[in-house]
């Protein structure tokens, strides 16, 4: 098993020229929707892995992997690419996981991956990017070592965080556009805490309300530019950020509501929202506005209007960087939106906070 920390999009094609033997990544169903991007990966050998797909199913195709063709799987799990560049919680399960299968796991962290080509942005930025390997356990660790201890030993071993790494070896990352995109990650301004402000542009962050501007430089530090009213909260890095969002987000929520008494929280126009299940393509169901209420979203097109109230959504995300994905029973459901700038994240931390 090659268990690696997870970025970006282009991390499985990194470490993968790195291994003289293919390496066959459980990859989420989302990337199989095209027809060329489903037969690319299913003739390197991925193997499909969504919320309607029984567990059994998809770890009886690791094990004949694994034991039948002396394979390797690689398998990424957080579950999803960092949005800040720090691990993220370990799915559940994964100790059981390993411990069933009993095969040799190698670690593969990142350092500068997140940098060089965060999440939410485009490009690259230059810079150098490591890839450290490591054996963590042996089948006989495995053997005889509970699930509970294999997560913990794993989780800890994958513990890693890219503004620490950047500040032990001042790694700088050259680009003329380094913020660009970055809304799409941070959508609470920390001055003025208004939602979906923020606009980049070049390497400065600004906000369209209460006019506070940063600057993303080199070395991924933010610095404020000098206003009147300066930040008062301690927030030097995207880490800070977005550990300061997910905390205050729920409060904001909260307010407006309050404030609002029964009218949208927010709003975006201009939206497509698709419907599908596991691999099949996605069919579009109408164009309109994506309304935030505070028990549901609301799809209103021209002719109807689309309700998914939160308690019968489920495994609420973000693919691809802006693609808003959502269950409701087994039904997939996608949203996109006009503005390649616009955040999906902002709904999905929404339903999370608001469920």
């Amino acid at each position: 098993m090659l268990i690696p920390t997870h970025h970006g999009n282009w991390d499985p094609f990194i470490i993968g020229s790195h291994i003289k033997k293919p390496v066959h990544w459980v990859t989420s169903d989302g990337n199989m929707r095209s027809r060329f991007m489903r037969f690319f990966l299913q003739y390197v050998g991925s193997i499909p892995k969504s919320k309607n797909i029984p567990d059994i199913q998809t770890i009886g195709w690791i094990v004949d992997t694994i034991r039948k063709k002396k394979g390797i799987v690689g398998l990424f799990v957080e579950g999803q690419a960092s949005w800040d560049g720090h691990t993220q919680k370990i799915m559940d399960g994964t100790g059981k996981l390993l411990k069933f299968l009993k095969a040799p796991v190698v670690l593969a962290i990142f350092e500068g991956a997140y940098y060089s080509q965060p999440r939410w942005g485009r490009g690259l930025r230059r810079g150098k990017l490591h890839i450290r390997f490591e054996i963590l356990f042996q089948a006989e660790d495995l053997k005889e070592l509970p699930p509970e201890n294999i997560q913990e030993k794993l989780s800890d071993a994958m513990c890693y965080d890219e503004a620490a790494w950047q500040e032990e070896t001042k790694q700088k990352f050259s680009s003329p556009f380094r913020s660009e995109y970055l809304e799409r990650a941070l959508y609470l301004c920390p001055s003025c805490k208004s939602i979906a402000s923020l606009e980049s542009k070049k390497n400065k962050f600004l906000c369209t309300i209460c006019h506070s501007a940063f600057l993303l430089n080199a070395s991924y530090k933010i610095e404020e530019e000098p206003r009147k009213e300066s930040l008062a909260l301690d927030i030097q890095t995207i880490r800070q950020w977005n550990l300061w969002q997910k905390e205050t987000y729920p409060h904001v929520l909260h307010e407006i509501i309050e404030k609002e008494k029964g009218q949208a929280l927010f709003i975006d126009e201009k939206t497509r929202i698709y419907r599908g299940r596991r691999m099949n393509p996605l069919v579009l169901l109408q164009r309109g506005k994506l309304v935030l209420y505070a028990d549901r979203i609301e799809h209103e097109g021209k002719k109807r209007t689309l309700t998914f109230y939160f308690k019968d959504i489920d495994a609420e995300g973000v693919l691809k960087g802006q693609l808003l994905e959502f269950y409701e029973g087994k039904n997939l459901y996608q949203v996109r939106f006009a503005s390649k700038r616009q955040s999906a994240r902002k709904w999905a931390d929404a339903v999370t906070a608001l469920r």
